[in-house]
């Protein structure tokens, strides 16, 4: 029993270190042409501590991003490291992710369009397996994600992780690549649906239901870890928050970021 305990931990462990690995290492920057017009579309509110380490990343892609855009609602130092990196800066009023995540499309000029939240780190191939998964034919994309902040949680939640991919437990997630012609067909996301609000409305997992409705299933790919975001509301809401697994809590929003 404690060599099947030791293996079984052993293979815990070693999956989530090479899933680990694979995103995490840094990217050399372009190493192939952009087959398209490509716009990174982020929310942001007071995210300084984390943006720099997002666009750093986007540099950082085999095939580059044509444009960054991100819409700012905080007043720290965010707009300025984002314009400093080459971002696109455009103003939306604070409190509703959704309605932030409509305003930088809507300035975005890409046909695909890649969402993300500020505190993430994207996999130097992110961008170009996600557009080769939408040159297959599939409305969406979706990287999934570890933590890049936290050995602990990284640890507490990978079984969730592991059991929610082999129950193929999936749809939009807070990272997702998208044709921007089936996002201005949904209508984008939901500004009824804000998880800031009390209703809870989680606006990444509605978009994906959406574009099911009017695609059908089997429409949203989803693909390997290609991505890391910060572990920042499982620290602020403790084991409270793998009941509302890859979810913003309003209670995060009420402690000044989004």
């Amino acid at each position: 029993m404690l060599r099947l305990l030791a293996a079984a931990a052993l293979v815990y462990a070693g999956s989530l270190a090479y899933v680990h690995s694979r995103v995490m290492r840094p990217g050399l920057g372009a190493q192939r042409p952009a087959r398209y017009n490509v716009s990174l579309v982020i929310p942001a509110f007071n995210e300084e501590k984390y943006i720099g380490r997002l666009l750093e990343s986007a540099a950082g892609q085999t095939e580059p991003f044509a444009e960054i855009i991100i819409a700012n609602s905080g007043t720290d130092r965010t707009e300025a490291i984002a314009l400093e990196a080459g971002a696109i800066v455009v103003p939306c009023e604070s409190g509703n992710i959704a309605a932030a995540r409509n305003a930088a499309a809507g300035a975005a000029q890409g046909e695909i369009l890649v969402f993300c939240d500020a505190d993430m780190y994207l996999s130097p191939h992110l961008l170009e397996e996600c557009v080769d998964a939408l040159e297959e034919g599939y409305a969406c994309a979706v990287p999934h994600t570890i933590f890049y902040d936290s050995v602990f949680w990284n640890c507490l939640s990978w079984g969730a992780r592991m059991l929610r991919d082999l129950a193929h437990q999936h749809g939009t997630l807070g990272i997702v690549a998208v044709w921007r012609e089936v996002f201005e067909e949904v209508g984008g996301y939901d500004i009824n649906c804000n998880p800031m609000a009390l209703t809870m409305c989680r606006e990444d997992q509605d978009f994906g239901h959406r574009v099911e409705e009017i695609y059908g299933a089997n429409v949203i790919k989803q693909m390997p870890y290609l991505a890391a975001t910060s572990a920042r509301r499982f620290k602020t809401s403790g084991v409270v928050g793998l009941q509302h697994f890859d979810e913003t809590p309003r209670r995060y929003l009420d402690a000044g970021r989004m």
